[in-house]
C-alpha cells in the first residue's frame, strides 16, 4: 500500500497514461481522447484506490496527495501539450495562472454526455467516499462546474450533490483563511460571478442552496475581492436570491456574515486584513440605515477582539486594529470606549502592570531625549573624555 501511496505522489494528475493498460478505468476513456481527459481519469484511479483502502490513515494521506496535486499550478509544458488557454485562472499575486482543478472541472464540463461512463464512476466512486472528510474537499473541485453549470438533469440526487459541494468549498475556503493563502481564489471567483451574481446561476438552485451560496459569498467576499470589488457587489446582488428573513438590505446581510467570519478567523494577518477592510468598506458603503441586530453584532465583534481578554484573547496587533476600525466606524462614543479601556485594564492586573510600565517607559525616553539632557550628556562626554598627551 505504501508503494501505491508513492506512486500516487510523485505522478501529477496529467502524468497518467491510460492507452495499453491494465487499468479498468482505462478502458472508460476512448483512445483519441484529450490529455485533459485523460487527467480525470487518473483522478478516478486513485478515488478508487482510496476506495479500497481499509486504514482510514492510508485513505487520508492519498486525499492528502489528491487535494496537493488538484491545487498545484499546470506547469507550462503541461499546458501546451494539453491546449490548454494561457492565463486560465486568477491568482493571489494578479497573474493569470491555470491550477490542475480548474482544468479537470472544466474538461468534464465540456465533454458533458460524451463520456458518461467516467462521469458515473466519477459519481459513485466519491458517493462511497464521502464519510472521508477530505472526500468533499476533492469532489468540490473537480465537479463544481459541471453541476453549477451543465444542463443535465440529476433528479433527487442534485439536491443531494450540491450540499456536498456546497460543504466542500466552505472548507476550502477556510483553509485559505487560516493559512492566508489563496489558493482557491478562482473557484471563489466562479461561485460569485457565475452562480450567485448570475441570474441564470443561482435560479437553478433550490432556495435552500441559493443562501447558503449566498452567505458563502457574502463571507469570504472580502477577503478574496477587497472592499473596492465587494462594494460593487453589494450594489449589483441579485435581488432574486432568497436571503431569508429578517434582512432589511443587502449590506444587512454582508455584514453579517462578515462579523461570523471575523469571529472564527484564527489567522493573526488574515484577522489584521479583514478589520482595515471592513473600515474601507466604510467608507465606500457607509454602514447607515442597518437593522438593530446588525449593528449590534458588528460593535460586539469589534469591541470584543479589542478587549486584552476573552473570550478571544487576541493579540496585541489585532486588538489595535480592532480599536482603529472601531473609531472609524462609530466615532460616537470613543470616550467611553476609551473609559471602559481603563476599567478592563484594572479587571486584568498582569496587562495593567504590562501597560503602566510600558507607558512610563515611553515618558523616560521621550525625557531622556529632550534637548536639556541632550547638552548635559555632551557636556558629560567631553569631560569624560580622555585628553590627548602633547609631544614635548
Amino acid at each position: 500500500m505504501e508503494r501505491r501511496e508513492r506512486e500516487a505522489a510523485a505522478d501529477p494528475p496529467e502524468a497518467a497514461t491510460t492507452s495499453g493498460s491494465d487499468d479498468p478505468v482505462a478502458d472508460l476513456v476512448s483512445p483519441g481522447s484529450s490529455r485533459r481527459l485523460k487527467m480525470v481519469t487518473e483522478v478516478v484511479r486513485r478515488l478508487r484506490m482510496a476506495a479500497e483502502v481499509e486504514d482510514f490513515n492510508d485513505r487520508d494521506t492519498i486525499f492528502s496527495h489528491l487535494l496537493a496535486d488538484l491545487a498545484g499550478e499546470v506547469s507550462t509544458a503541461a499546458a501546451a501539450a494539453a491546449n490548454f488557454k494561457a492565463g486560465g485562472g486568477p491568482t493571489s499575486e494578479g497573474k493569470g495562472i491555470l491550477l490542475y482543478y480548474e482544468a479537470i472541472a472544466g474538461e468534464l464540463l465540456l465533454n458533458d454526455g460524451v463520456e458518461e461512463e467516467l462521469q458515473r464512476e466519477l459519481f459513485s466512486t466519491f458517493e462511497r467516499l464521502w464519510a472521508s472528510p477530505k472526500a468533499t474537499l476533492c469532489f468540490a473541485l473537480v465537479t463544481y462546474k459541471l453541476l453549477f453549470l451543465s444542463e443535465r438533469d440529476l433528479g433527487k440526487r442534485m439536491d443531494k450533490y450540491t450540499r456536498v459541494l456546497v460543504r466542500g468549498m466552505k472548507h476550502l475556503f477556510w483553509s485559505d483563511l487560516h493559512t492566508d493563502s489563496k489558493r482557491f481564489l478562482s473557484l471563489f471567483a466562479f461561485l460569485s460571478d457565475e452562480v450567485v451574481l448570475s441570474d441564470a446561476g443561482i435560479d437553478k438552485l433550490g432556495s435552500n442552496c441559493q443562501l447558503e451560496c449566498a452567505r458563502v459569498v457574502a463571507g469570504f467576499s472580502l477577503y478574496y475581492f477587497g472592499p473596492e470589488k465587494v462594494a460593487q457587489i453589494v450594489s449589483s446582488f441579485p435581488a432574486s436570491a432568497n436571503l431569508g428573513f429578517g434582512v432589511s438590505t443587502i449590506l444587512d446581510f454582508f455584514l453579517k456574515e462578515i462579523a461570523g467570519v471575523i469571529r472564527k478567523i484564527k489567522c493573526e494577518a488574515v484577522t489584521v486584513a479583514y478589520l482595515s477592510s471592513l473600515y474601507r468598506l466604510h467608507e465606500l458603503i457607509p454602514f447607515k440605515g442597518l437593522s438593530i441586530s446588525t449593528t449590534a453584532r458588528v460593535q460586539e465583534v469589534l469591541f470584543t477582539l479589542s478587549q486584552p481578554g476573552g473570550p478571544y484573547y487576541a493579540p496585541k496587533a489585532v486588538r489595535v486594529a480592532s480599536r482603529e476600525a472601531f473609531s472609524r466606524i462609530y466615532p460616537h462614543g470613543k470616550r467611553l470606549r476609551a473609559l471602559f479601556k481603563v476599567l478592563t485594564s484594572i479587571l486584568h492586573p498582569a496587562y495593567s502592570l504590562n501597560l503602566v510600565w510600558g507607558n512610563c517607559w515611553l515618558v523616560l525616553r521621550k525625557f531622556w531625549s529632550s534637548w536639556p539632557w541632550d547638552a548635559v550628556r555632551s557636556i558629560i562626554g567631553r569631560i569624560c573624555k580622555p585628553r590627548r598627551r602633547t609631544a614635548d
